[in-house]
């Protein structure tokens, strides 16, 4: 049997709950074959906080590539993107592995609108999560880098930042790209600078 794949994508005003979604293939005569369904789970558009230390989420409101960016005060500094999307770091050569570390460690959930493949989420996050989540202490620095707008004029954005799970933010902050934010070489820790913190 030939192995298929497909890429779908649902309108953000789509409600919350269960949807049934029929899938069936299709030959070259235009015949379709017998339907499968599949139930699929629209959940409300936000970061679930459930069991986490620390979030630090990006949204925006257009079908652009915008990209989080995220200076760990690890030593040295880690910068998490879409390039490097942990804190992790593994061990050398000969040095013992850490058990714990992994658990540990910060790590992004999604590139979100990659090369203009629009997926719908127009949003990012960096998350410690689960009972060995060990976000570093000290100053934090959060970029927001305009990859690409994709078409669109212009993009607003919102970063928050979320600690122990609380849904209040300790720090918010807002701001609009424009054609002009594209330009540059989209390195780690590129990008306008939205907000630091301390941990």
């Amino acid at each position: 049997m030939p192995a298929t794949s497909a890429k779908l994508s649902f309108a953000p005003t789509l409600d919350d709950g269960p949807r049934d979604l029929a899938v069936a293939a299709v030959d070259a005569t235009g015949r379709f074959g017998a339907p499968s369904l599949v139930t699929l789970r629209v959940r409300p558009h936000a970061v679930d906080l459930a069991d986490t230390r620390l979030v630090v989420s990006l949204s925006w409101d257009t079908e652009a590539d915008l990209d989080l960016h995220l200076v760990v005060p690890t030593q040295p500094p880690i910068t998490v993107w879409s390039r490097r999307p942990s804190t992790y770091v593994p061990p050398g050569p000969g040095e013992p592995v850490d058990p714990d570390a992994l658990g540990a460690a910060g790590a992004l959930d999604a590139d979100s609108n990659s090369q203009c493949l629009i997926d719908g989420r127009r949003e990012e996050n960096v998350i410690w999560r689960g009972p060995t989540a060990a976000p570093p202490h000290g100053s934090y620095a959060v970029l927001v880098d305009t990859f690409s707008l994709c078409a669109a004029a212009t993009a607003h954005w919102t970063v928050d930042v979320y600690r122990d799970g609380d849904p209040v933010s300790i720090a918010h902050t807002e701001g609009t790209v424009v054609d002009s934010d594209t330009r540059g070489n989209h390195l780690a820790g590129s990008g306008v600078r939205a907000l630091t913190f301390d941990d």
